[in-house]
């Protein structure tokens, strides 16, 4: 079970002329029935910070690139993610 709210915003700094968005996002995961014994944890909260950028017009072959970071707090369980990806 997964509850999450993310948001995006201008950054306020300009790449070739086209707005980075900043990306927030707070999440929470909770695994049901036989799960939690198998992994040895039952849930976690996820903190998400990166951007965002519309590189179209400079690569027309891109969308929207981003890069993002996460944090993984939970009483059994604690960690980190790092994401990039690009949209065609």
């Amino acid at each position: 079970m997964t509850a999450r709210c993310d948001a995006r915003a201008p950054f306020g700094v300009e790449l070739k002329g086209m707005p980075r968005h900043g990306l927030f996002g707070l999440g929470y995961r909770r695994w049901l029935g036989s799960s939690p014994k198998e992994l040895n944890f039952t849930d976690f909260y996820e903190l998400m910070l990166g951007f965002d950028w519309d590189a179209d017009p400079v690569v027309p072959a891109l969308g929207v690139v981003r890069s993002s970071g996460s944090l993984l707090l939970g009483e059994d369980v604690n960690g980190w993610t790092v994401g990039f990806s690009a949209s065609f």
